[in-house]
């Protein structure tokens, strides 16, 4: 299971772009993604799965996450993802 160490922040305000900000989570408390933004109305559940996958890819147990989207496809969500899970490794 990988462990993060702080709070994490990545991505832009910028159109097809995601912030996603990922934080340490107490333990067994397990992941929670709060999805607001342009495109949270209409595609809300894809970018929560989109984060989800991205975290169990990275064997992310506990984590509670927020993602600002600006209409970002599905790899930008999952990439802006790993790269907050990386920075909160202290990779």
């Amino acid at each position: 299971m990988t462990e993060l160490k702080r709070e994490a922040t990545v991505g832009t305000d910028s159109k097809e772009d995601v912030v996603v900000t990922l934080s340490p989570a107490p333990a067994g408390s397990g992941i929670s993604v709060e999805v607001s933004g342009k495109g949270a109305r209409q595609f809300g559940e894809e970018i929560e799965a989109a984060v989800r996958a991205a975290l169990d890819e990275m064997d992310v147990r506990e984590a509670a996450v927020t993602v600002q989207d600006n209409w970002a496809y599905d790899f930008t969500v999952r990439a802006r993802t790993k790269a907050a899970v990386h920075e909160a490794r202290e990779d």
